[in-house]
């Protein structure tokens, strides 16, 4: 981060007004990593976008201390930057888990509605397992990482095995829980079929000695 960065640490009991949700959001080792604000998309959503009302919405990572304000930069210093805000939203570049494993909080508020956080669990992970003992980031498949469009940064997408869905390949397909069910039924017919065309072939060898 540029050396002017100055940082400011809240306490968390102050930041803690009304909390919307919690979300776990992961990513792989090297990719940006979007943490979104559902405390702005709650306090804004009953009001008018074209109006006046203006919301602030402020984002801070939680550490032993208490919250640690997060700066972003302006347009022309996006490359000089880890943290990028795109429509409420955190972007965090090249995310490593050394870094950026943690807590984050969004804090929105605006004249009409007040105060309301959010909070984002983030938790970065390499994209292939390192050995078998490991946890595969694609559960039911492999991943692959694509090039971001916003800052040329490596994003995931999972590579899902036949049957299987989602965007971490997690959900087992309908058909494929159907096929399942009545394999055993399908695997004894087919037990069946054979040891009854082998019984029938030799009661043929049979008649014609």
């Amino acid at each position: 981060l540029p050396k002017n960065d100055e940082k400011l640490i809240v306490s968390l009991n102050q930041s803690m007004y009304n909390t919307a949700s919690v979300t776990k959001i992961r990513a792989p080792a090297g990719s940006t990593a979007r943490l979104p604000c559902h405390a702005y998309n709650i306090i804004t959503a009953d009001i008018d976008i074209n109006g006046s009302v203006i919301t602030d919405v402020q984002w801070y990572r939680l550490i032993s201390n208490g919250l640690q304000r997060i700066n972003f930069p302006l347009e022309s210093e996006l490359n000089l930057w880890r943290y990028i805000n795109r429509n409420d939203n955190l972007y965090i570049t090249n995310a490593q888990p050394e870094k950026d494993n943690g807590t984050y909080y969004c804090i929105a508020e605006n004249l009409i509605n007040g105060k309301l956080s959010s909070v984002v669990n983030l938790e970065v992970y390499f994209c292939n397992k390192l050995s078998r003992f490991d946890e595969n980031a694609c559960g039911y498949g492999y991943c692959e990482l694509e090039i971001n469009s916003i800052d040329n940064q490596p994003l995931l997408k999972c590579i899902c095995d036949y049957g299987y869905s989602g965007a971490f390949c997690e959900n087992k397909d309908q058909e494929n829980r159907i096929f399942e069910s009545l394999f055993p039924f399908i695997l004894v017919m087919l037990i069946t079929v054979v040891l009854f065309a082998s019984l029938n072939e030799r009661d043929e060898d049979a008649s014609l000695l």
